[in-house]
């Protein structure tokens, strides 16, 4: 065997190595960049389905825009029943869910901090938390509440850092009682509330309907709440004529999906020129590879027959030559795939730590390189046979 890979040696001693080592070095990347290509592509179509709710609908969260006529009380930011009614008889809209919001000032305190908060409700069937803590009735103590998790991660990642303290986790943001004032005018409502879920659909303070009601008519006089924003249902979020529609009624859109729509498009015109690229990357790395091969064995002809007169056979030259190839790309391979490993760490790390929801590593990350190396491989050996003339 160690004659074998002599061989080998004894044919590229004398040959310039910058074009081999060019060659590999761009078979090494062009396999990583195809490689990674489909991981992320993978990545972000589980991530898009993970951000859809399981009846196959998405859900969008509308608001008015704030203009000059708006601050000067010439419009409404509200949204009437009239205007709800319309947005719901769109065709491209499958349902609307109104965001009520609470008519009186929330004013909480938690561990001897103080903070204002705001309230708002909406029919369960648009709530993407479990409803099972989710009630409330006139005479219980606790207010059960629903946080978004944008809010969360704000939270975690920045005003607390901000000030010096720690992260707070789920488990313990669910288990803290925080004390309620409610005031309008002169009334005064005192109670507590408690997170028993989180959302990731609605970026707002979820508390039942019931509660509302109760704490409007208590301040207020009148349970009549009213809608700031809407949850719209719709099977495309990213449909034309509903885009259109909100833009020309000058809706403002906000929520997880439209961001994620919009870097899905922008991510899927990266990983195909990234694909393009490295496609091309390594078609000219494989062509590099095969022609060198063929100048090696045309500038080493009084070698090879040097070597045929010693008593090497045709084919026995060729497996070395084979051999050492063989060699290099499992070396390459190896590395392709300790790279891409690192590389799926970090995203891994990125996406738990935002929260964004969970990936995996998948088997077409390593099968695909393992058969563009294989094929290279099948290539060379009978590139092999052609220049040497052995059967």
């Amino acid at each position: 065997m160690a004659m074998k890979i002599e061989i080998s040696s004894i044919l590229t001693y004398s040959r310039p190595k910058t074009r081999l080592v060019l060659s590999v070095v761009g078979l090494f990347f062009s396999l990583i960049i195809i490689s990674s290509v489909f991981q992320s592509f993978y990545d972000i179509n589980s991530l898009l389905k993970e951000n859809k709710s399981e009846d196959g609908f998405e859900y969008l969260q509308i608001s008015k825009e704030i203009g000059i006529s708006t601050s000067l009380g010439l419009t409404s930011s509200s949204f009437s029943s009239s205007e709800i009614n319309t947005i719901k008889s769109q065709d491209f809209i499958d349902d609307v869910g109104p965001l009520f919001s609470n008519d009186f000032r929330v004013y909480g305190q938690f561990a001897g901090n103080s903070f204002d908060m705001f309230f708002t409700s909406v029919k369960n069937s648009f709530i993407d938390s479990d409803l099972s803590s989710f009630r409330w009735k006139k005479g219980d103590k606790i207010v059960p509440v629903i946080l978004s998790n944008q809010f969360v991660t704000l939270l975690n990642h920045a005003v607390l850092p901000s000030q010096g303290r720690r992260p707070i986790p789920k488990i313990a943001i669910k288990q803290a009682v925080v004390d309620l004032d409610l005031t309008k005018g002169r009334e005064l409502l005192k109670t507590k509330a408690r997170v028993v879920g989180f959302s990731d659909r609605i970026s707002s303070v979820l508390v039942p309907k019931s509660f509302l009601d109760f704490a409007n008519q208590e301040l207020s006089g009148k349970t009549d709440s009213r809608v700031s924003m809407l949850i719209l249902k719709v099977i495309d979020s990213r449909s034309k004529s509903l885009l259109r529609f909100l833009s020309q009624n000058d809706y403002e859109i906000s929520g997880e999906l439209p961001l994620f729509d919009n870097a899905k498009s922008i991510l899927e015109i990266v990983t195909v020129i990234l694909f393009v690229f490295g496609s091309l990357l390594l078609i000219l790395s494989i062509a590099l590879n095969l022609s060198q091969l063929k100048l090696i064995v045309i500038e080493n002809q009084d070698r090879l027959k040097m070597l045929i007169l010693l008593g090497y056979s045709p084919k026995s030259i060729a497996n070395s030559i084979l051999r050492l190839v063989v060699i290099v790309l499992t070396i390459i391979l190896l590395i392709v795939f300790c790279c891409v490993g690192f590389l799926f760490v970090w995203i891994y790390d990125f996406i738990e730590v935002y929260n964004l929801g969970s990936v995996k590593l998948n088997a077409i990350t390593f099968i695909i390189p393992v058969f563009l190396v294989t094929m290279l491989i099948f290539m060379t050996n009978r590139s092999l046979k052609k220049y040497i003339n052995y059967n």
